[in-house]
Protein backbone atom coordinates (compact mmCIF):
# COMPACT_ATOMS: atom_id res chain seq x y z
CA UNK A 1 0.00 0.00 0.00
CA UNK A 2 1.66 3.37 -1.29
CA UNK A 3 2.20 6.08 1.95
CA UNK A 4 -0.03 9.14 2.06
CA UNK A 5 2.87 11.15 2.77
CA UNK A 6 5.84 12.14 -0.14
CA UNK A 7 8.43 14.36 0.99
CA UNK A 8 10.24 16.16 -1.58
CA UNK A 9 13.99 17.02 -1.19
CA UNK A 10 15.00 19.32 -3.85
CA UNK A 11 19.12 19.32 -4.10
CA UNK A 12 22.42 19.91 -5.69
CA UNK A 13 26.05 19.29 -5.33
CA UNK A 14 25.36 17.48 -1.87
CA UNK A 15 25.93 13.45 -2.49
CA UNK A 16 26.85 13.74 1.17
CA UNK A 17 24.15 14.55 2.86
CA UNK A 18 21.89 11.60 1.44
CA UNK A 19 22.98 8.73 3.75
CA UNK A 20 22.39 10.79 7.11
CA UNK A 21 18.96 11.77 5.58
CA UNK A 22 18.41 8.18 5.26
CA UNK A 23 20.05 6.76 7.90
CA UNK A 24 17.42 9.31 10.00
CA UNK A 25 14.29 7.99 8.14
CA UNK A 26 15.25 4.50 9.14
CA UNK A 27 15.54 5.55 12.95
CA UNK A 28 12.78 7.33 13.29
CA UNK A 29 10.54 5.13 11.63
CA UNK A 30 9.41 7.45 8.68
CA UNK A 31 9.40 4.79 5.97
CA UNK A 32 6.33 3.19 5.71
CA UNK A 33 4.15 5.69 6.53
CA UNK A 34 6.33 8.19 4.01
CA UNK A 35 7.88 8.49 0.65
CA UNK A 36 11.58 10.28 0.08
CA UNK A 37 11.86 11.63 -2.76
CA UNK A 38 15.35 13.61 -3.74
CA UNK A 39 14.70 15.48 -6.68
CA UNK A 40 18.40 16.45 -8.30
CA UNK A 41 19.80 17.95 -11.60
CA UNK A 42 21.23 16.28 -14.76
CA UNK A 43 23.51 18.70 -15.36
CA UNK A 44 25.04 18.59 -11.26
CA UNK A 45 28.84 17.67 -11.60
CA UNK A 46 28.05 15.50 -8.86
CA UNK A 47 24.79 13.54 -10.36
CA UNK A 48 26.67 10.42 -9.94
CA UNK A 49 26.83 10.48 -6.75
CA UNK A 50 23.34 10.92 -5.95
CA UNK A 51 22.38 8.27 -8.13
CA UNK A 52 24.80 5.55 -6.46
CA UNK A 53 23.77 6.77 -2.74
CA UNK A 54 20.20 6.70 -3.55
CA UNK A 55 20.22 3.71 -5.38
CA UNK A 56 21.91 1.48 -2.86
CA UNK A 57 19.71 3.07 0.12
CA UNK A 58 15.68 1.12 0.30
CA UNK A 59 12.86 3.69 0.62
CA UNK A 60 14.39 6.69 -0.80
CA UNK A 61 13.93 7.62 -4.93
CA UNK A 62 15.42 10.43 -7.20
CA UNK A 63 14.18 12.35 -9.25
CA UNK A 64 16.66 13.90 -11.97
CA UNK A 65 15.42 17.02 -13.95
CA UNK A 66 16.87 17.82 -17.04
CA UNK A 67 18.47 21.32 -16.35
CA UNK A 68 19.23 23.45 -13.11
CA UNK A 69 16.48 25.13 -11.57
CA UNK A 70 16.47 27.60 -7.99
CA UNK A 71 15.00 25.74 -4.89
CA UNK A 72 11.17 27.26 -5.80
CA UNK A 73 10.90 26.43 -9.35
CA UNK A 74 12.15 23.23 -8.79
CA UNK A 75 9.60 22.42 -5.56
CA UNK A 76 6.79 23.82 -7.70
CA UNK A 77 7.64 22.00 -10.69
CA UNK A 78 8.01 18.83 -9.28
CA UNK A 79 5.20 18.94 -6.27
CA UNK A 80 2.27 20.06 -8.96
CA UNK A 81 3.33 17.28 -11.18
CA UNK A 82 2.74 14.92 -8.32
CA UNK A 83 -0.39 16.18 -7.15
CA UNK A 84 -1.53 15.84 -10.46
CA UNK A 85 -0.87 12.64 -10.32
CA UNK A 86 -2.86 12.06 -7.43
CA UNK A 87 -0.92 9.20 -5.97
CA UNK A 88 -0.23 11.06 -2.40
CA UNK A 89 -2.79 12.37 0.09
CA UNK A 90 0.01 15.13 1.24
CA UNK A 91 3.28 16.30 -0.02
CA UNK A 92 5.76 18.04 2.42
CA UNK A 93 9.06 19.84 1.77
CA UNK A 94 12.26 19.48 3.95
CA UNK A 95 15.91 21.16 2.31
CA UNK A 96 18.70 18.87 1.88
CA UNK A 97 20.08 19.96 5.30
CA UNK A 98 17.15 18.82 6.99
CA UNK A 99 17.46 15.47 9.53
CA UNK A 100 14.39 14.23 11.28
CA UNK A 101 14.79 13.79 14.95
CA UNK A 102 11.29 12.69 16.45
CA UNK A 103 10.59 8.49 16.21
CA UNK A 104 7.41 8.82 14.82
CA UNK A 105 7.56 11.81 13.34
CA UNK A 106 5.57 10.92 9.58
CA UNK A 107 2.78 9.05 11.34
CA UNK A 108 1.81 11.93 13.53
CA UNK A 109 2.09 14.30 10.86
CA UNK A 110 -0.17 12.29 8.84
CA UNK A 111 -2.73 12.09 12.05
CA UNK A 112 -2.29 15.84 12.00
CA UNK A 113 -3.69 16.38 8.38
CA UNK A 114 -6.34 13.35 9.51
CA UNK A 115 -7.54 15.42 12.30
CA UNK A 116 -7.35 18.98 10.11
CA UNK A 117 -7.78 18.07 6.73
CA UNK A 118 -6.73 20.13 4.15
CA UNK A 119 -4.01 22.18 6.10
CA UNK A 120 -0.64 22.93 6.12
CA UNK A 121 1.10 21.56 9.03
CA UNK A 122 4.93 22.11 10.04
CA UNK A 123 7.20 21.69 13.09
CA UNK A 124 10.23 22.59 15.09
CA UNK A 125 13.59 23.00 13.26
CA UNK A 126 15.13 23.57 16.27
CA UNK A 127 16.19 27.35 14.55
CA UNK A 128 13.21 28.98 13.61
CA UNK A 129 10.80 26.46 15.56
CA UNK A 130 6.99 28.19 15.40
CA UNK A 131 8.67 31.60 13.91
CA UNK A 132 8.54 30.37 10.48
CA UNK A 133 8.16 27.03 8.61
CA UNK A 134 11.70 25.97 6.90
CA UNK A 135 10.24 22.66 6.28
CA UNK A 136 6.40 21.92 6.08
CA UNK A 137 3.41 19.23 5.05
CA UNK A 138 0.44 20.32 3.09
CA UNK A 139 -2.31 18.75 1.39
CA UNK A 140 -2.12 17.70 -2.44
CA UNK A 141 -5.28 19.64 -3.15
CA UNK A 142 -3.44 22.98 -2.08
CA UNK A 143 -1.00 22.31 -4.55
CA UNK A 144 -3.46 21.48 -7.32
CA UNK A 145 -6.24 24.48 -6.51
CA UNK A 146 -2.79 26.78 -6.72
CA UNK A 147 -0.86 25.84 -9.04
CA UNK A 148 2.29 25.58 -7.19
CA UNK A 149 3.72 24.50 -3.70
CA UNK A 150 5.20 27.97 -2.79
CA UNK A 151 2.91 30.82 -3.40
CA UNK A 152 5.32 33.62 -4.01
CA UNK A 153 7.20 33.94 -6.90
CA UNK A 154 10.75 33.93 -4.85
CA UNK A 155 13.44 31.83 -6.49
CA UNK A 156 14.46 30.55 -2.64
CA UNK A 157 14.47 32.91 0.24
CA UNK A 158 11.19 33.76 1.70
CA UNK A 159 9.60 30.49 0.58
CA UNK A 160 8.93 29.83 4.57
CA UNK A 161 7.77 33.25 4.85
CA UNK A 162 4.79 32.82 1.70
CA UNK A 163 3.89 29.71 3.73
CA UNK A 164 3.52 30.90 6.64
CA UNK A 165 1.34 34.26 5.44
CA UNK A 166 -0.77 32.63 3.34
CA UNK A 167 -1.58 29.57 5.91
CA UNK A 168 -2.32 32.02 8.62
CA UNK A 169 -4.32 33.92 6.26
CA UNK A 170 -6.32 30.88 4.95
CA UNK A 171 -7.08 30.00 7.94
CA UNK A 172 -5.47 26.66 7.96
CA UNK A 173 -1.95 26.42 9.02
CA UNK A 174 -0.90 24.17 12.19
CA UNK A 175 2.27 23.63 14.28
CA UNK A 176 3.12 20.59 16.10
CA UNK A 177 5.47 21.02 18.30
CA UNK A 178 6.21 17.37 18.93
CA UNK A 179 8.01 17.30 16.07
CA UNK A 180 11.59 17.95 15.19
CA UNK A 181 13.10 18.09 11.87
CA UNK A 182 16.61 19.40 12.37
CA UNK A 183 18.18 22.47 10.41
CA UNK A 184 21.78 21.51 9.88
CA UNK A 185 21.93 25.10 8.74
CA UNK A 186 25.46 27.12 8.85
CA UNK A 187 24.28 30.09 9.76
CA UNK A 188 23.76 28.34 13.40
CA UNK A 189 27.18 26.18 13.39
CA UNK A 190 25.07 23.52 12.31
CA UNK A 191 26.46 22.78 8.80
CA UNK A 192 29.45 23.53 6.64
CA UNK A 193 29.32 26.83 4.12
CA UNK A 194 29.28 25.43 0.31
CA UNK A 195 28.66 27.34 -3.03
CA UNK A 196 25.24 26.46 -2.90
CA UNK A 197 25.17 28.43 0.76
CA UNK A 198 27.24 31.17 -0.97
CA UNK A 199 25.14 31.38 -3.67
CA UNK A 200 21.55 32.02 -2.15
CA UNK A 201 22.39 33.93 0.36
CA UNK A 202 23.82 36.60 -1.15
CA UNK A 203 22.53 40.21 -0.72
CA UNK A 204 21.63 40.27 -4.44
CA UNK A 205 19.26 36.78 -3.61
CA UNK A 206 17.92 38.30 -0.18
CA UNK A 207 16.50 41.77 -2.12
CA UNK A 208 15.27 40.10 -5.13
CA UNK A 209 13.63 37.81 -3.04
CA UNK A 210 12.33 40.22 -0.46
CA UNK A 211 10.72 42.53 -3.51
CA UNK A 212 8.83 39.70 -4.94
CA UNK A 213 7.52 38.41 -1.87
CA UNK A 214 6.16 41.86 -0.74
CA UNK A 215 5.12 42.56 -4.11
CA UNK A 216 2.92 39.00 -3.85
CA UNK A 217 1.65 39.62 0.04
CA UNK A 218 0.36 43.19 -1.49
CA UNK A 219 -1.15 42.01 -5.21
CA UNK A 220 -1.73 37.81 -4.56
CA UNK A 221 -1.70 37.02 -0.62
CA UNK A 222 -5.82 37.64 -0.31
CA UNK A 223 -6.44 35.98 -3.97
CA UNK A 224 -5.11 32.84 -2.82
CA UNK A 225 -5.96 33.06 0.08
CA UNK A 226 -9.71 33.26 -0.73
CA UNK A 227 -9.01 30.32 -2.71
CA UNK A 228 -8.04 28.08 -0.14
CA UNK A 229 -10.56 29.16 2.06
CA UNK A 230 -13.19 28.17 -0.69
CA UNK A 231 -11.85 25.10 -1.33
CA UNK A 232 -9.73 23.53 0.92
CA UNK A 233 -8.78 25.60 3.97
CA UNK A 234 -10.59 27.62 7.01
Amino acid sequence: MMPELLVLVPTRSRPHNVEPIVKAWWETGAFGFADLLFVADADDMQIDGYSKLVGSQAGAMIQILPEWMPLVPKLNFTAVEIAQGGQYRNIAFMGDDHIPRTRGWASNLIMDHHKNQNWIWYGRDGFQDQNKPTWWSMDAEIIRRLGRMVPAPVQHLYCDDAIKVLGEKAGCLGYDETIMVEHMHPIVGKGQMDEQYARVNRLQQYERDEALFRSWVADGLERDAKILRNGVGG
